[in-house]
């Protein structure tokens, strides 16, 4: 069944070491069912907000808050590890990606 995508991003190669990447598209909603976050220490409290961490190395890793301010926030990513990023956006929709039902039932007929 076709699923419609929670996570979206768009790279730009930068020169051949490097490539920027920001989030296109990000279903808040659905994402968070991933279950991570990150503690953020205020000066009166401390904040859990939802994430979606990227890790590949210590110089390439990535948290992205998930939260409207976030998208087309761009992240730098050394074009070695621009296939990975793929595949982990890859299975991010297909684990938490919405099932288009209404398209289904339309193929049954």
């Amino acid at each position: 069944m076709e699923k419609e995508k929670v996570l979206e991003i768009e790279i730009k190669k930068i020169n051949n070491e490097y490539s920027v990447f920001y989030p296109t598209k990000l279903n808040i909603k659905e994402l968070e069912k991933a279950g991570y976050t990150v503690t953020e220490f205020d000066v009166l409290d401390e904040v859990k907000k939802p994430v979606i961490n990227f890790y590949f190395n210590n110089k390439n890793d990535f948290t992205i808050l998930l939260n409207n301010t976030s998208l087309n926030v761009p992240f730098i990513i050394e074009n070695i590890y621009i296939e990975e990023l793929k595949k982990i956006v890859d299975e991010y929709n297909k684990k938490y990606g919405i099932h288009k039902i209404w398209r289904y039932f339309i193929k049954k007929l």
